[in-house]
């Protein structure tokens, strides 16, 4: 797990400083660099991080916005993608790729506890949550979900952040069962009913039986359904 996912780079991108950007149709970029004096472009000689020439490139998105961020993945494979106010924008595959692991942290790989609290002690839960919506595949809902331990703690400190990840994992999960698995699971799934409702009614029986038994040996009047019980049992 030395090498962060692209969702995670991005947010950590954008939590130390990056902006999202683009035009008004097409891929949405990552621009780590000054702006124009307003703030909401990029300057005309500036280049993303992929390094494309392009016209005046917009901000869509910076720090002090990623709690109104929505990102999602349609399914397994897909690319990262957001959603601004002209629909879902796909994140520039490149810009995604060439993000360092360590975001000015320092080179190499990240190997211990420190190194990646060192690169992403700066993610909130807000970016993790949209890093989950981000996960691609079920490998990369485990490594949301270490990192959400190391920042965050456990399922029963950061509930809902787990939640997320599961149900994300789930998701994928079930985009890659075959037809022959989806109906081996229903037929499991069938089957353990069918045997709880079995278990329950000879418990509710016992349950039953031993009622009558005491009220007879009491000397008590039976109701109909407890001498049944008691002549069946």
């Amino acid at each position: 797990m030395s090498v962060p996912i692209p969702g995670l780079r991005v947010l950590a991108a954008v939590a130390t400083g990056a902006v999202l950007v683009g035009r008004p149709r097409g891929v949405v970029h990552v621009h780590r660099g000054d702006l124009t004096r307003s703030g909401h472009a990029v300057p005309a000689t500036a280049r993303p991080v992929c390094g494309v020439r392009s016209r005046r490139l917009r901000v869509f998105l910076d720090a002090t916005q990623v709690g109104r961020l929505v990102g999602f993945t349609g399914a397994a494979g897909d690319d990262l993608t957001i959603l601004t106010r002209g629909g879902a924008r796909r994140l520039c595959r490149t810009c995604t790729a060439l993000l360092p692991a360590r975001l000015g942290g320092g080179s190499g790989a990240l190997v211990s506890r420190e190194d990646w609290l060192t690169a992403y002690a700066g993610l909130t839960t807000s970016d993790l949550l949209v890093a989950a919506s981000w996960a691609r595949t079920v490998d990369e809902t485990h490594q949301v979900q270490h990192v959400t331990q190391m920042l965050f703690g456990s399922r029963h400190q950061a509930p809902e952040l787990h939640k997320a990840i599961e149900a994300r994992r789930q998701a994928l999960v079930a985009a890659t069962r075959t037809a022959d698995e989806i109906a081996a699971a229903r037929a499991y799934r069938a089957a353990e009913d069918h045997n709880r409702r079995l278990l329950l009614t000879a418990r509710r029986t016992e349950a039953l039986v031993e009622r009558a038994q005491r009220k007879r040996r009491a000397g008590r009047y039976l109701m109909p359904n407890e001498r049944e019980a008691l002549a069946t049992g």
